[in-house]
């Protein structure tokens, strides 16, 4: 079933550069990650009522799958991810699964989920559909920059263990990108990337988010 889905998956990558008045895949895709989610949310709810009416579920189902699939490739996460996710979770109860989420529970009210949601402004320093980054309002040096992922990520561990492999190349060519922005580059005289993770690592705000320092020497400094 999974080899199924996988090339299904594949096809649905394929269609995404074909003429949009040939292929129905295309075009949902060209129309963005919006557009795909509100058509997966409107098939997931036709299929809530077949189920319910026990009437049409199987052509339903297909419909749902479908578009799960595409909303997918609209948001770069690969279904081998997916995939992945669901092996390691083969030889694990539901129960201690439950646990560990609860464990790990993102906190939407901290500061940096504000922020991605315009509720709190911030000084923009560079942004993209995975990644945004600002100026620091407490500064430590001349130039202090703080880059996070979209996702609700707690911090590198969850992010690692959870984000998918587009979502973790992404912040990591931001980086790259934002210190060429700054001129602060290795190019340049350098700079200093720094993660806090945890209690014992300082971490303030349960959303994961990289420190970038530049513009003078850093020295032997731990934030």
């Amino acid at each position: 079933m999974s080899n199924f889905l996988l090339e299904l998956a594949k096809i649905i990558k394929s269609r995404k550069n074909e003429d949009i008045e040939k292929s129905y895949t295309s075009l949902l895709l060209s129309k963005g990650f919006n557009e795909c989610l509100s058509k997966f949310k409107e098939e997931s709810k036709e299929f809530s009522q077949a189920i319910k009416d026990n009437s049409n579920i199987i052509h339903e189902s297909a419909d749902v799958i479908y578009h799960f699939l595409v909303t997918l490739e609209s948001r770069g996460v690969m279904f081998t991810d997916v995939i992945k996710e669901l092996e390691k979770r083969k030889n694990q109860s539901g129960i201690d699964e439950k646990k560990k989420k609860n464990k790990m529970k993102y906190d939407k009210s901290n500061i940096f989920a504000k922020i991605l949601r315009n509720e709190i402004p911030c000084d923009k320093v560079f942004e993209n559909e995975y990644v945004l980054s600002f100026y620091d309002v407490n500064p430590q040096k001349k130039i202090h920059i703080l880059v996070i992922p979209k996702g609700e990520y707690i911090d590198l561990d969850h992010f690692n263990a959870k984000a998918s492999e587009k979502e973790i190349l992404e912040l990591q060519k931001s980086i790259s990108h934002i210190v060429k922005m700054l001129k602060i580059s290795n190019d340049e005289k350098g700079y200093r990337v720094l993660s806090n993770v945890g209690k014992n690592g300082g971490q303030e705000v349960p959303h994961l988010h990289y420190h970038i320092f530049g513009g003078e020497k850093i020295g032997k400094m731990v934030v």
